[in-house]
Formats: C-alpha cells, sequence, structure tokens
C-alpha cells in the first residue's frame, strides 16, 4: 500500500510540474529544504533556501535566493541572485 500510494504521489508531482507560468509579468516561487540528523544525536544540519523570481520576458526569470543554515550550533545566511532560462 504504501509504494502504490508513494507511486501515485510521484506520478502527480511529475505530471503537475510541466504545467508552469513562464510567461512575461508572473512571480516565481520555489525552494528546498534539508534536514540531517546523525544517529547519536549529536549533529543537526538545517538548511532552508526559498527564492522568489520575476519573469521579465517570456521564459526567462530573474530573482534572488534566501539561503538560511543551522548545522550544529553555527547560524549562517545569504543573498544570492539568479537569472533562468526556461526552454520548452
Amino acid at each position: 500500500m504504501k509504494r502504490i500510494t508513494f507511486l501515485l504521489i510521484l506520478f502527480y508531482f511529475i505530471g503537475t510540474s510541466g504545467y508552469s507560468q513562464i510567461e512575461k509579468k508572473t512571480l516565481l516561487l520555489g525552494g528546498y529544504t534539508d534536514i540531517q540528523l546523525s544517529t547519536d544525536n549529536s549533529n543537526f544540519h538545517l538548511i532552508l533556501n526559498p527564492n522568489i523570481g520575476y519573469f521579465v520576458s517570456d521564459k526567462f526569470c530573474i530573482g534572488i535566493s534566501l539561503p538560511i543554515g543551522f548545522i550544529n550550533d553555527n547560524f549562517y545566511w545569504g543573498m544570492t541572485p539568479f537569472g533562468r532560462y526556461y526552454s520548452t
């Protein structure tokens, strides 16, 4: 049952990822998260990386990514500009 549910969710995300808006004057919202824990709970690793972009022309987006991280007891953050072109 778990395998069927996983496959259905996987096919849903594969199928819907092809229907994105890449026209001029639309927003791009996204990001990713990474969490790692060691087996003895001595290492903790968390990274959040949200991003936002704006399509300045059809298929071309410029934006900014804001990585935030906690690794053990250390905190870091940053700001990274990006440009993306989508060919379809």
